[in-house]
Order: structure tokens, then sequence, then C-alpha cells
């Protein structure tokens, strides 16, 4: 019996696992996929096609969000050029809001600085991590951490070529960006958001992204924004295909649990 208990206790658990993890997804730039469940690197083994969102060099604003809310998992946002290897980080170590909110989904809203490049096929990646005490994890793809991510094809209209670009790069966030530990390594790490907004930071919309508050919403009318991004519409609602992966992840779990229970009972008698 004793047996039997232990086994049952681990098959509670497993079924809270799913729940027990946050999920994480751009909103714009419009992502590959509208899923918040991905979680292999770098972006889900999603098909690289997907809505194309045009960005003019400079500050720029991201809109993402969470599903499901993970304590102290940070985020960061990196470009690739083409081959999917996301060396170019943006920004690192964007702190996570714990506070509750009002609504299933936490938004976040963030001022980001593209870089000058002309880039008619780039990527962005948002990555969040789901931190215990500490993790690492690289641009490679390659580490510890536990993660969810989204990526979002875009065109950066810049002067300067990749290959320049490629040869400068060092990752330098702004001056005044105060969370600057080193790229790659992770712990819990949150900060006050005046939701949707990170705390002190420029609260201003700027960008193809101004005034879009939602998967699937167009730039409002009224936004004078005239980098407007382009995108084809998703087929599927927002949620759906975070609510299909979550709802396979518990069958695959309670299959597991209900056999290691029959085990269990054939163990005992």
């Amino acid at each position: 019996m004793k047996y039997f208990a232990v086994v049952l206790a681990l098959c509670l658990l497993q079924l809270y696992l799913p729940a027990a993890h946050g999920h994480a997804r751009l909103v714009c730039p419009r992502p590959r996929s509208d899923s918040a469940s991905l979680k292999s690197g770098p972006c889900g083994d999603q098909p690289t096609s997907g809505p194309l969102t045009t960005f003019r060099p400079g500050n720029n604003t991201i809109v993402f969000e969470e599903t499901i809310s993970h304590a102290g998992a940070p985020f960061r946002f990196a470009l690739a050029f083409g081959d999917e290897v996301y060396d170019y980080v943006l920004l690192d170590h964007v702190p996570h809001n714990d506070a509750s909110v009002d609504t299933s989904l936490k938004p976040y809203r963030l001022n980001i600085e593209i870089p000058d490049i002309d880039c008619p096929s780039c990527s962005l990646q948002m990555m969040n991590f789901m931190v215990g005490s500490s993790c690492s994890y690289s641009t490679r793809d390659v580490g510890d951490c536990s993660l969810y991510t989204s990526c979002a094809n875009i065109k950066i209209t810049g002067s300067q070529s990749i290959a320049a670009f490629k040869a400068s790069y060092v990752y330098n966030p702004p001056s005044w960006w105060p969370y600057r530990s080193s790229v790659g390594t992770y712990t819990q790490e949150r900060a006050t958001w005046a939701t949707p907004w990170l705390s002190g930071m420029n609260a201003t919309d700027a960008g193809p992204c101004t005034g879009i508050t939602a998967l699937n919403q167009n730039p409002p009318s009224s936004s004078g924004n005239s980098n407007t991004p382009t995108f084809s519409p998703f087929a599927n609602s927002p949620r759906s295909s975070n609510l299909r992966s979550d709802a396979i992840a518990f069958l695959m779990n309670l299959c597991v649990c209900i056999a290691s229970l029959f085990v269990a009972i054939a163990i005992s008698l």
C-alpha cells in the first residue's frame, strides 16, 4: 500500500505540472504561431513562414503577454538573419511582473532599440526563462533553463549591411537599462510594472506596434503611424493552440498516471 500511495502522489504531481509553468508569446510583431506553449528552442520547431512586420531602426514598442504567469521568470529578445541563429541579443534580463492582474492574460509593453540594418528577412525571438534558483541558456540554444519561446518575422529598413552589423556586434544594452547581468545566466528576476509598462521606463508607444493590445488586431487608424505592419490573419483564435497543447499534455500525463496505478495495484497484490 505504501508503494501505491507514493505512485498516487506522483501521479497527482504530474497532472499538476502543466499548470505550474508559465506560458508566454509575442503579440506584436505578429508571431509565427499564436501558441504560448512552445518550449523547444529556438522557435518551438515551427515553420519559418508567417506574418511580416516592418520596423524602422530606433526606438520601437514590442508587445507580449503571458497566458499563465510564472514568478520571477525573465525575458530575452534577440535577432536572427534568416538562419535561426539568435546570437544577436537586443535586450536581456527583462524582469518579470509578479503582480496579479485583472485579466487572464498578463500584458507587457516594452520599448527596444532596433538596430540600423538593411534586413528584408530578419526574425525576432522572445524567450521566457522558467528559473528555480538559477540556470543558464546560451544564444545557441544550449543550457539547463526550462523556457517558453515565441518568434516573429520582421523587416528592418535601415542602411547598414548585415555583414557589417555582425562584424561590429557586441551586446551593449542602452545606458538607461538597469538590468545588466551577463547574457545567458539567469536567476529569479522581477520588478514593478505599472501594467503593461515597466516602471521607470519610457511608456510611450513607438513604431508599428503602436496601439496594438491583442493578437490579430490591426493598428488603430488614428495612431498616425506610417510604419504599418503587414501580415496575414491567423486561422485560429488567439488561445486555441495554447488550449490544445495543454489538453494534449494533460491527457498524456493522465494515461501515464493510470498505467502507473495499475502497476502499483498489481505489485500490491
